[in-house]
C-alpha cells in the first residue's frame, strides 16, 4: 500500500512539474525567460546543480551558446561556464553535436569515461560527473539543446523521458510563436521604413463605424 501512495506522489509531481513549466512558457515574453524557467524546474526537480542552453545559429552552421543557465552555485563553475560559452558544436560533433545529429537525448553517468564529451576539465573544478540533453525541435530540425548536469554519476528520474518530451514540443511551439512574431515585426518596420523613404503611406476603412485609420 506504501509503495503505491509512493508511486501517486511521484506522479502527481511529475504532473506538478510539467504544469508549472507549461504555464511559464506560455506566459514568457521571450524565449530566453522561458528557457531560463525550464532549466530552473528542471535542475530543481532533478537536483541537478547545473543547466545550459545550446541555440543552432544558421550562420556558423553549428550550436552556439545562448548564455542561458541556472547554477545554484555560480563560484564553482566559472571556468566550465566560459569554456562552453567559447565551444560550438557541428553537426556530429561531441555530445551536442550527437544530440542535433540524432534529434534524440543522450545520457553520459560520467563525463570523465567518454571521449563524446569534448570539454574536459579537471575533476576538482565543478565535479561533473552525469550529463543529460534533449533536443527542441521545430518541424524536425533541432533549434535548441538543453543540458544539465550532476556531480554524482546518476540516471535522471526513469519517468523524466515522458516529461523531457512534452517540455520539448512546448518550447519547440514557443519558439516557432516567436520567430513568427519577429518575422511580423520586422516586416512591419521594413514597411514603414519604406512609407518614410518614399514619402507615402496606407490607409484603413473601418466601414461598420466609418472610421478612416491612417
Amino acid at each position: 500500500m506504501e509503495q503505491n501512495d509512493n508511486q501517486t506522489t511521484h506522479e502527481q509531481q511529475l504532473l506538478t512539474l510539467l504544469q508549472k513549466i507549461s504555464l511559464a512558457v506560455a506566459e514568457a515574453e521571450t524565449m530566453r525567460t522561458a528557457f531560463s524557467t525550464v532549466l530552473e524546474q528542471i535542475c530543481r526537480f532533478m537536483a541537478w546543480p547545473l543547466g545550459h542552453v545550446y541555440i543552432w545559429s544558421e550562420a556558423e552552421k553549428a550550436l552556439v551558446s545562448s548564455r542561458i543557465w541556472y547554477m545554484s552555485d555560480a563560484s564553482t563553475i566559472t571556468p566550465f561556464r566560459e569554456m562552453s560559452e567559447a565551444t560550438q558544436f557541428k553537426p556530429g560533433e561531441g555530445t551536442l553535436g550527437h544530440v542535433w545529429s540524432s534529434g534524440e537525448a543522450i545520457m553520459i553517468l560520467d563525463v570523465h569515461m567518454t571521449n563524446m564529451f569534448v570539454r574536459q576539465m579537471p575533476v576538482e573544478e565543478g565535479g561533473i560527473r552525469a550529463y543529460f540533453a534533449f533536443p527542441v525541435l521545430i518541424e524536425g530540425k533541432v533549434t535548441a539543446v538543453l543540458e544539465f548536469f550532476s556531480p554524482h554519476s546518476e540516471a535522471p528520474d526513469r519517468d523524466m523521458t515522458s516529461i523531457i518530451n512534452h517540455v520539448s514540443s512546448l518550447l519547440g511551439l514557443a519558439m516557432q510563436r516567436h520567430q513568427t512574431v519577429s518575422r511580423l515585426q520586422q516586416s512591419e518596420a521594413q514597411l514603414t521604413e519604406a512609407q518614410q523613404t518614399a514619402h507615402v503611406g496606407h490607409w484603413q476603412w473601418d466601414t461598420v463605424n466609418n472610421e478612416v485609420i491612417w
